[in-house]
């Protein structure tokens, strides 16, 4: 077998099938209806992810226009359009553009709703409270704890 290897005979190389040089194009040609079907499945899926990708994009674009349309700044009309389809997939673009627009009022109510109602932090309210009571801030700070008597800290 090793005088085989080293000659390079053909005719001895055949004798041992392990070490037998394979023909590539035999195996190819029995193989190739299998490659070709993967190969045209893949272009297909491909095709398809395309087509999704450009409704997508066409139905955005209709979205925002008529989201641009109704005088709503085209930063905003992108980020509600994107949000209503990640929403409703499969939907109408009605149906798009009315969650848009419904996304859109809610948030503007929140935001009227936060500057009409001004959260008041702990130590304005511990203030009012002392003012209802008639005392001063210092007087309301210091009964809540928030200020030290300095007599306190050089007692003996």
């Amino acid at each position: 077998m090793l005088k085989a290897l080293k000659d390079g005979q053909l005719s001895e190389l055949e004798r041992y099938e392990d070490i037998m040089p394979m023909d590539i194009a035999d195996y190819l040609k029995h193989h190739e209806s299998k490659i070709d079907l993967r190969a045209s499945i893949q272009k297909k899926k491909e095709q398809i992810a395309n087509n999704r990708k450009e409704q997508k994009t066409s139905l955005i674009k209709k979205v925002i226009l008529t989201l641009i349309n109704l005088n709503i700044e085209p930063s905003l009309a992108e980020k509600y359009a994107v949000k209503a389809i990640n929403e409703l997939p499969g939907s109408a673009e009605a149906e798009v553009t009315g969650r848009a627009l419904q996304m859109f009022t809610e948030k503007k109510e929140t935001k009227k709703t936060k500057r009409d109602n001004p959260k008041k932090n702990e130590l304005q309210l511990i203030i009012d409270k002392g003012k209802r009571n008639q005392k001063s801030v210092y007087e309301s700070l210091k009964e809540a704890g928030f200020i030290k008597s300095p007599l306190d800290d050089f007692a003996i």
